[in-house]
């Protein structure tokens, strides 16, 4: 799975035409144990690539900085935004399942 650490890696994330944003840190289990499913299933969900961004990065402080939604939004981890042609169109917290009944969701 793809890391989104800068600037640029947004906007590679973001020229997909969908893309899953799984918001991670290195201490979360419940991550950990998502991450794991993801990498056995292609390190994507129903045929969406996912791409990681970790709050604990500290070389994507600058990014963070630029993503105001993640202070004002992400408050437990996983958390998933689900993005197609750079337009948010659904957010999620929790593990696989979650993201996949967002996705079903959004597609109909």
């Amino acid at each position: 799975m793809e890391d989104i650490v800068t600037v640029e890696d947004w906007d590679s994330a973001m020229g997909l035409d969908s893309v899953l944003i799984l918001v991670s840190r290195t201490t979360c289990v419940r991550c950990g144990t998502v991450e794991d499913e993801l990498a056995d299933s292609g390190d994507a969900v129903e045929g969406t690539e996912v791409r990681r961004l970790m709050l604990d990065d500290p070389t994507g402080f600058p990014l963070r900085v630029e993503l105001r939604w993640l202070v004002h939004e992400v408050d437990v981890l996983p958390y998933w935004a689900l993005y197609a042609g750079s337009e948010r169109v659904g957010s999620v917290r929790g593990g696989l399942d979650a993201a996949r009944r967002m996705l079903a969701e959004s597609n109909g």
